[in-house]
């Protein structure tokens, strides 16, 4: 499989829900003129300068290799913003 190639600007909303539509998300980068991508791959997410980790999160997806990525990615400048900072799992980063 081939590697999509980003715009190096585009943020990046990580959705783990398969039915959540970042919609929020879309129309604020869109209204700033940002672009944005939806992605449910977190190794793609934390390739962007910055990530929205879009939706609740019920837990399940914040498995300590997950977390320990997100926490790497912040550590070394990446901005990663939580909607939904109050979710499961969220809550130590």
């Amino acid at each position: 499989m081939a590697l999509t190639v980003r715009d190096p600007r585009a943020v990046a909303s990580l959705v783990f829900a398969p039915t959540y539509d970042p919609l929020g998300d879309r129309h604020i980068a869109t209204g700033m003129g940002i672009p944005l991508f939806v992605t449910h791959d977190v190794a793609e997410a934390l390739r962007q300068p910055m990530v929205i980790v879009a939706g609740e999160l019920s837990g399940d997806e914040m498995t300590a290799s997950v977390e320990s990525a997100m926490r790497a990615y912040a550590n070394a400048g990446g901005t990663l913003i939580i909607n939904d900072p109050e979710s499961m799992g969220a809550q130590d980063l």
